[in-house]
Parts: C-alpha cells; sequence; structure tokens
C-alpha cells in the first residue's frame, strides 16, 4: 500500500509559489507577444498555459493556509512568518513573493487593457461594415424602425 506524500513546509510552498509566479511572468508576457503581433493560435495556446499557472498558484495558496490564517494581510502575514523557524527566510521569500504577485497582476492588466482595445476595434469593424437602414417615414411623418441592416460578417 502506498503511503500518501509527506506534507509539503511552509518554505516549500513559498519557494513553488514563486517559481509559479515567475513561470506565471514569462506567460503574460508571452501571451502580450502573441497579442502585439495579431497571432492567434499562440493566444490560444498561451491563454490555455496562462490558465494551468493560475489554478497551480491557486492550489499552492489552498496548501499556504494551512500554515498562515486566512484574512491575515501583509505585516501581519510577515508577523506570523517570522515566529516560524527560519521565520527570517520565510519573510524574504514572503516579501519576494508579493513582488512577483504585483508584477504578475499589473502584466495581466495590461493584457487585459490590450484584449478591450482589440475588442473596441473590432466591434467598430463590424458596425462599419454594416450597411446603414434607410430612413422610412409613415403617414405621420414620424421616422419608423427599419429593419437592421444585413450582417457580412461576425467576430
Amino acid at each position: 500500500m502506498a503511503s500518501a506524500p509527506p506534507n509539503p513546509s511552509l518554505s516549500e510552498i513559498l519557494g513553488e509559489q514563486i517559481v509559479c509566479s515567475e513561470s506565471l511572468i514569462g506567460i503574460l508576457e508571452s501571451e502580450r507577444n502573441a497579442l502585439v503581433s495579431g497571432d492567434v493560435e499562440a493566444l490560444e495556446t498561451v491563454c490555455k498555459t496562462k490558465a494551468a499557472a493560475a489554478q497551480r498558484l491557486f492550489q499552492l495558496g489552498e496548501q499556504m493556509k494551512i500554515f498562515v490564517a486566512a484574512g491575515l494581510k501583509g505585516a501581519e502575514v510577515e508577523a506570523l512568518l517570522a515566529r516560524h523557524p527560519n521565520g527570517s527566510t520565510l519573510v524574504e521569500q514572503w516579501r519576494h513573493l508579493t513582488a512577483l504577485a504585483t508584477r504578475c497582476s499589473e502584466a495581466n492588466r495590461a493584457n487585459g487593457a490590450m484584449v478591450e482595445a482589440r475588442e473596441v476595434q473590432v466591434r467598430g469593424a463590424l458596425a462599419a461594415m454594416q450597411p446603414e437602414a434607410p430612413a422610412v417615414y409613415g403617414r405621420t411623418g414620424i421616422n419608423k424602425p427599419s429593419l437592421p441592416g444585413r450582417v457580412f460578417s461576425r467576430a
């Protein structure tokens, strides 16, 4: 009968989170490059990779909750980590991890802004391709709503 794998230490979890966050920064850079170049296939691939990395970070965060009470923020977490054996190393890891998290968040926000801008461009192009509906007046002289124009393409 196989035994369950040993529970990782707090330092191991933080280390894995750092590695995963560093990887995510690279993935976000690849996503940005795919967005800039308009490479749809690369974008699809990188989005799958990004989703897997985000899921792994979530799992590691859940493991971290065993050690750190939920709801603690910044200095509170550092104070708690400092009380553990090898606390100064844990605090350094935590600070590095939070810096990486900030970088990931900023890169993801920038990529999201690029996606929004591209969406506005596509919607504008689609609207421009639709023919204008003719103005039609009824007996009262009021403009009646007409049927929408023919759609030549869809995104």
